[in-house]
């Protein structure tokens, strides 16, 4: 199900009660998508948003959440995230997949044009 980023989904508090660890994954401009985790998924949405999230989504801006994950442990979240990250990766090799360690781990195939 794919939720758009409508002022409604800023206000997040509804989803997570408890603060508990939270995957998702963002559709980005020009058909790229990014995988994060975090505790506090109200306030890192909205940081994506406003292109303070991090070096990925300066670049491309966030159309919408495709995906939440609950988790209840940092150490859960985290392998999804990676986990997702692979499928992803193996599901699109002609996009781009951003997260945490975006350039670091994976080397994207778009590397040799000189995108990122």
């Amino acid at each position: 199900m794919i939720r758009t980023l409508a002022p409604s989904i800023v206000n997040m508090d509804i989803y997570t009660p408890l603060r508990q660890w939270t995957g998702y994954v963002l559709r980005c401009y020009n058909k790229t998508m990014y995988v994060g985790m975090t505790n506090q998924i109200d306030v890192r949405i909205k940081q994506h948003i406003n292109r303070d999230g991090g070096k990925f989504t300066k670049r491309y801006k966030p159309l919408s959440v495709v995906e939440l994950y609950f988790c209840k442990t940092k150490k859960e979240a985290s392998y999804w995230e990676s986990r997702t990250r692979r499928e992803l990766q193996r599901m699109y090799p002609d996009r781009l997949i951003g997260g945490s360690s975006y350039l670091s781990k994976q080397k994207s195939p778009l590397l040799k044009y000189g995108i990122y």
